[in-house]
């Protein structure tokens, strides 16, 4: 993986960033209709009884995150 990557602004400006990175399994899909990918990143909590997760959704590349949003936010026919 390579950790220097290139970030993709709205605006069309691409920065190079650095990753986070770790090798472990986490729930991941696919989404072909929202043209996304979803992970789920456990967290651990001081407390046993809760539990945290961060999920993660990535447009596919060229796919801007405003058509993600919106489809994550319309109504039902």
């Amino acid at each position: 993986t390579n950790q220097n990557a290139d970030f993709y602004q709205d605006n069309g400006q691409v920065s190079k960033i650095r990753l986070m990175y770790i090798k472990e399994k986490f729930a991941y899909t696919e989404n072909k209709n929202l043209r996304v990918q979803v992970a789920h990143l456990p967290y651990k909590s001081a407390n046993p009884n809760t539990q945290f997760v961060l999920t993660v959704i990535l447009p596919e590349k060229g796919v801007p995150l405003k058509e993600v949003e919106s489809k994550l936010t319309a109504q039902p026919n």
